[in-house]
C-alpha cells in the first residue's frame, strides 16, 4: 500500500505558503500508507516569469516525515508551483533502500508515480520491448506510456494491458497537465468552493484532514468538490482548474 497526493491550478500570489503548508500535510498523513521512501515532481513558475516554467524533482528512501525536513523539500516553500504529484511508498517489490526504485519515475517530459501491485509486469516489458532501470513493477506503466508516445492512449493501455491493481498520477511537463486514472485502488478528487486549485489524494481521510490542519474545521462548508475519480478512464486536471476526462479505446 502505498499513497499519491497532489495538486494543479494556479496560484494566486500570497496563497503558495498555505498551498505548500497543505502538500506538507498531504506527505505527512500520507506516511501512514507507506514509510519506504518518498518523493516529488513538480512545475516551478515564478510570478514574475511565467514563461519560465521548470520542472523540479526529487525522491528518497526516507519516510515522508523526514523527507520534508530535507533541503530538497523545504525549497519548495520559496517555489511558487502550478503542478505537484507526490508518492510516499510502502516497498513490495525492489530493494527498498535504493533511491532508483523510489517514486516518481521519470522520462520523456513525464513523472509518474503508482499505488498497487502489478502481476504481469515482466512480460509486459518483454512484449513491447521495454528498458528498466529499477527493481519495482510500477516503472513498466511510464515505460509503457513512453513507448507508445501519447499520455491518454499510453495509460488507457495501462489500465486495459497491464494486470493487478492500481492508481497512477502522471506529470506532463510539455502540457503542464496531470494524468490520473485507477483500477481496483482509490484516488479522490477535491476543489474549494471559489478556489481554482484541484487537490487529489489516495483516500477523502487524506485530503480533509491535510486541509483542516492547515486551514481549520471550517474547511467542511468550503468543499465544492470531493469524490473518486471513475476507474478505467485516464482523466486529466488542467492548469486552469478545469477538470476533464476522455476515453482512447475504439
Amino acid at each position: 500500500m502505498c499513497a499519491i497526493i497532489g495538486m494543479v491550478g494556479y496560484v494566486p500570489e500570497g496563497a503558495w505558503r498555505q498551498t505548500y503548508s497543505i502538500l506538507t500535510e498531504l506527505l505527512k498523513i500520507a506516511e501512514c500508507r507507506g514509510t519506504d521512501a518518498t518523493g516529488f515532481a513538480a512545475l516551478a513558475q515564478p510570478y514574475d516569469q511565467r514563461s519560465r516554467v521548470r520542472i523540479v524533482t526529487n525522491k528518497a528512501a526516507l519516510r515522508a516525515g523526514r523527507f520534508i525536513e530535507g533541503d530538497a523539500w523545504r525549497r519548495m516553500k520559496r517555489q511558487r508551483c502550478i503542478a505537484v504529484i507526490g508518492h510516499t511508498r510502502m516497498a513490495t517489490r525492489g530493494d527498498a533502500r535504493l533511491r532508483v526504485n523510489a517514486h516518481p519515475f521519470s522520462g520523456s517530459g513525464l513523472h509518474l508515480v503508482h499505488n498497487g501491485c502489478l502481476d504481469n509486469d515482466r512480460d509486459v516489458a518483454d512484449e513491447f520491448s521495454l528498458r528498466l532501470r529499477s527493481q519495482t513493477d510500477s516503472e513498466v506503466l511510464l515505460r509503457l506510456v513512453e513507448k507508445v508516445g501519447n499520455p491518454l492512449k499510453g495509460l488507457d493501455l495501462c489500465l486495459h494491458r497491464i494486470k493487478g491493481t492500481m492508481a497512477i498520477a502522471m506529470l506532463d511537463e510539455e502540457n503542464q497537465l496531470v494524468w490520473l486514472a485507477r483500477r481496483d485502488r482509490p484516488l479522490w478528487l477535491c476543489r474549494l468552493r471559489n478556489d481554482r486549485r484541484w487537490w487529489f489524494g489516495s483516500t477523502e481521510k487524506i485530503l480533509i484532514a491535510a486541509m483542516r490542519n492547515v486551514m481549520g474545521e471550517s474547511i467542511d462548508y468550503r468543499v465544492d468538490y470531493l469524490a473518486p475519480i471513475p476507474e478505467m478512464v485516464p482523466m486529466l486536471l488542467s492548469l486552469e482548474g478545469v477538470f476533464a476526462a476522455s476515453g482512447a479505446r475504439n
